[in-house]
């Protein structure tokens, strides 16, 4: 909220300073209004169009909003200005990886990596596509050393649960799970990882809780409801667990399962 009015006040002061144009598209973009932000950010480059990281940051608010070939095309442009800017690089992979073009998205983040190292975001990207890829030992090592690289990386922490537990150990994945669910408490997603960790150690209620606590933030996320139905059946509460199996199949009736 400071930035906010910050922002704003150097832009009434000066209205084609691009520098507080591209910085407030940023902002726009963390909070979630991709809209505002492409039209800010594209402001800015209007004002001033060689400053790559604009470029990058323009890319990553078409990707979030839909646009991934936009995306790829602002990345270029970023590349063109600073060939060696790890931003771009990862912004592109990205972009790549949601026009399904994994393999080149691979090789951006290889080379995002070569340049900054120990950035644990890079190391959490690669990871999300090569395990996409079938290359499941390479992706825990990215993730492992995401969490190395910064241990209160929610994202990272969910994706090394995730892995952990398909292999089997829920035991292990709990703990990452629980701080993800910390660090982000607002995320579905990670609570209901978190109830699939303690659902597969049978600890139904607080397999539950989770489950619950996922649809108070998503209430139409299907497998909340079914693996929530499954608890409650595998503990013979057939008559309490077939609403929430119903209300999953209603929301997603092509999931077989």
């Amino acid at each position: 909220d400071q930035a906010v009015q910050l922002y704003q006040k150097v832009l009434d002061a000066d209205e084609a300073n691009a520098s507080a144009l591209h910085l407030f598209g940023v902002l726009h973009h963390q909070l979630g209004d991709d809209a505002r932000a492409i039209a800010m950010i594209g402001m800015a480059l209007a004002l001033r169009p060689s400053m790559p990281m604009a470029h990058a940051n323009l890319a990553e608010a078409y990707r979030c909003s839909g646009q991934p070939e936009r995306a790829v095309g602002c990345c270029r442009l970023a590349l063109k200005l600073w060939p060696d800017c790890p931003e771009a690089l990862c912004n592109l992979g990205m972009a790549l990886q949601a026009r399904g073009r994994r393999e080149e998205a691979v090789e951006q983040f290889r080379r995002a990596l070569k340049i900054r190292p120990d950035f644990a975001p890079f190391h959490n990207n690669l990871g999300i596509v090569v395990g996409e890829l079938g290359q499941l030992d390479e992706a825990l090592e990215h993730f492992r050393r995401a969490v190395e690289l910064d241990p209160a990386f929610a994202p990272a922490l969910n994706n090394l649960g995730q892995m952990v537990l398909d292999r089997g150990q829920p035991a292990q994945a709990l703990p990452h799970f629980q701080e993800a669910a910390r660090l982000q408490p607002d995320v579905p997603a990670v609570h209901h990882n978190l109830g699939k960790a303690l659902e597969a150690l049978a600890r139904w209620v607080d397999a539950r809780a989770a489950y619950l606590e996922a649809l108070r933030l998503d209430p139409d996320l299907a497998p909340a409801h079914a693996r929530l139905g499954v608890t409650l059946q595998r503990e013979g509460q057939l008559g309490d667990a077939l609403p929430w199996l119903k209300q999953a199949v209603e929301l997603d009736p092509e999931n077989a399962s």
